[in-house]
């Protein structure tokens, strides 16, 4: 199993993306809480882009259907 950063990061940001917005808002509160702003600003910037690629994979697999 890894135990880096990137694998740690990889987590943090799949975590709250698959989340309902409020829950992410008190995640990223918590995590700059913690550890500072600048690490919660690229968490929640990552968790945009995470988000972003999810709906455009599921937008793009629901129209592969033949009808």
């Amino acid at each position: 199993m890894r135990t880096d950063e990137a694998w740690r990061h990889e987590c943090e940001v799949r975590w709250p993306a698959e989340r309902p917005g409020q829950e992410i808002a008190d995640f990223l509160r918590k995590v700059e809480k913690h550890r500072g702003r600048p690490a919660a600003e690229k968490l929640h910037s990552d968790v945009r882009a995470a988000r972003k690629v999810a709906r455009e994979s599921t937008a793009t697999s629901g129209s592969n259907t033949k009808g």
